[in-house]
């Protein structure tokens, strides 16, 4: 979910300039601590969701919808991830980001280790979660990288960013 809205720190500079931003999560203290962000920011047009991102119902579609480090932490990972697809406008972007698994480049041990770890926080890492985003309209961006691990220095864990773009136009 969009938890504290920490993402949209990121994007600072343009939030206020955009018609709406809607933060989805599940859990009602994160969106508190969102909605004190965004008035701290002064953003008075962000709106907050309480709802599960594997059931929610928009009644209109989002130019950009933003994954960061939300699909692991889902059990019904694949009903969430074509969820927020299906909440893409066309023409529109999904943008995601979360730890991963990379078999390719990683051994079986790392791989099984790092799975561990995540788990204790209830975190399925998994490469079939970047492979189905990937799958979904035209690519427009994919890396799988080593990065830092919090609290943990030295260690760098796989994760991923992709950007997809749903076919059509804007005002289809």
């Amino acid at each position: 979910g969009g938890g504290t809205a920490d993402v949209l720190q990121y994007v600072r500079d343009i939030v206020s300039g955009l018609d709406e931003v809607v933060v989805l999560d599940l859990c009602a203290p994160l969106l508190e601590q969102a909605k004190k962000r965004c008035e701290k920011y002064g953003w008075n047009n962000v709106r907050f969701v309480q709802g599960d991102a594997t059931e929610i119902e928009f009644g209109n579609k989002f130019d950009v919808v933003i994954s960061s480090y939300v699909f692991t932490m889902i059990p019904n990972w694949e009903k969430a991830i074509k969820m927020a697809w299906s909440h893409v406008a066309p023409g529109g972007y999904l943008a995601a980001t979360d730890f991963t698994i990379n078999p390719k480049d990683q051994g079986y041990g790392s791989q099984m280790m790092w799975k561990t770890v995540f788990s204790f926080d209830h975190v399925n890492l998994n490469s079939k979660h970047h492979e189905l985003v990937r799958s979904l309209g035209k690519p427009c961006a994919f890396r799988v990288e080593d990065g830092g691990f919090p609290f943990i220095p030295l260690l760098k864990c796989p994760y991923y960013y992709a950007v997809q773009q749903k076919s059509g136009k804007k005002d289809d």
